[in-house]
């Protein structure tokens, strides 16, 4: 029994071990260690968990074994987005509030999408070009910005809609929100879906969901707040036919910058 012990343990020891690339040990690695240096440096709660992940990351990157890959592997629905997009792969998030007021009001105050850069965390601006597009700015760490056009691709006044960066983004993205009355018939279910295609493919959707402010970590924060500054009054809804987006005026592409 001990020489079978001995002959069968090394086999599966190394099977266990090594379920990670050379390349994503080198990029883990690199990775690991910038993110426990930064959580490092930062300090509190949130700097000790990032530290340590990157620590967690480094060891990864040295065993070539990662104990997490299949729980931070892609979900059937996240493959199934990345099919449909002709992406790598997707991170997508999936987020539903109650808010006490009509599927009119809010449809319209989400259609003009100039007013999500109020609501969005990440988004510093978003200028209406058309009745269909829209042009984005999005904040990045270390004060960087990203920008991309997106398009509507579905449009239910007062029930759906769909959003999509156009081909050349550098970062594709899309999202839906859908509005439906609440169970209790006191406001609206506000359903909102944000997906886009991590640069790095697997590792890096791994990777983003390490990150506290990747896009969809804020998404529940940001309904929260939606939700707040809407019922307390401090976010007035104003009338749907006089938004822009709304009824296919194009006057929101004037607006000065």
């Amino acid at each position: 029994m001990t020489n079978s012990y001995r002959l069968e343990y090394p086999t599966r020891l190394s099977h266990r071990r090594v379920n990670v690339s050379d390349t994503e040990r080198i990029v883990t690695g690199i990775g690991g260690l910038l993110l426990a240096v930064s959580g490092l440096r930062h300090g509190g709660i949130s700097g000790l968990l990032g530290a340590i992940a990157g620590g967690a990351l480094v060891a990864r990157a040295t065993t070539g074994h990662c104990p997490a890959y299949a729980r931070l592997g892609s979900s059937a629905s996240e493959r199934r987005l990345a099919e449909r997009s002709g992406w790598h792969t997707a991170a997508v998030t999936r987020e539903s509030i109650v808010i006490r007021r009509p599927r009119e009001a809010l449809y319209a105050f989400w259609r003009d999408f100039r007013n999500l850069s109020r609501v969005m965390s990440h988004v510093e601006r978003i200028d209406v070009l058309d009745s269909q597009r829209s042009h984005w700015v999005a904040s990045l760490p270390m004060g960087k910005t990203l920008e991309w056009d997106s398009r509507i691709t579905d449009d239910r006044p007062n029930e759906r809609i769909a959003w999509e960066s156009t081909e050349n983004a550098e970062l594709h993205n899309s999202g839906w929100v859908r509005f439906r009355d609440a169970p209790d018939g006191l406001g609206t279910e506000v359903l909102v879906q944000l997906a886009y295609e991590p640069p790095g493919g697997e590792l890096g959707r791994s990777l983003v969901k390490l990150w506290p402010d990747a896009p969809g970590a804020l998404l529940k924060h940001d309904l929260n707040e939606l939700r707040r500054s809407i019922e307390s009054g401090e976010l007035a809804l104003g009338e749907p036919g006089a938004l822009p987006g709304a009824r296919g005026d194009d006057a929101g592409a004037s607006r000065p910058h």
